[in-house]
């Protein structure tokens, strides 16, 4: 049984009104219902790239230096005593482009797939040591044979 199944017969038994209530709207609403249920179902897929956008590097500084800009221009905008002096600072519209700027870098490296990191030189090198190292290995039992005689 599923936990969304499991939290509909607890929800059920906990709160039947509450629960026929649901229902009826549910039924009343189907294609609300239909787009609540796809949101719903693609929850965790966003949950995994908001957690992969935030351990991102590159996109954690976007969003450090957009939530900077934004939050600049803001206090600038709660100084001003009236909206019409606002709309003519060019403090302000220069916190709001730079926040823009960085908002559209970041979605630009967000959408940028990562650049993957060649192991091609690394394979190599192990590969020639394990090589060079049976080399060595049957050139010693070879020679340690001869000497030996």
């Amino acid at each position: 049984m599923s936990t969304g199944s499991k939290v509909g017969i607890w929800l059920v038994r906990k709160h039947p009104r509450r629960a026929a209530r649901v229902g009826m709207t549910l039924a009343r609403h189907p294609k609300r219902t239909a787009a609540a249920v796809k949101v719903g179902r693609a929850a965790p897929d966003i949950m995994r790239k908001a957690r992969d956008a935030k351990d991102d590097p590159r996109l954690r500084d976007h969003m450090v230096e957009t939530r900077d800009a934004l939050t600049k221009a803001g206090n600038r905008l709660r100084g001003s005593n009236d909206l019409a002096s606002a709309a003519t600072d060019e403090k302000l519209w220069s916190e709001l482009r730079r926040a823009a700027t960085a908002m559209a870098a970041g979605y630009a490296a967000a959408q940028a797939p990562k650049p993957k990191r060649r192991r091609r030189l690394r394979r190599l090198v192990l590969t020639a040591g394990v090589i060079g190292a049976g080399a060595y290995a049957g050139y010693r039992a070879t020679r340690g044979m001869n000497d030996q005689s």
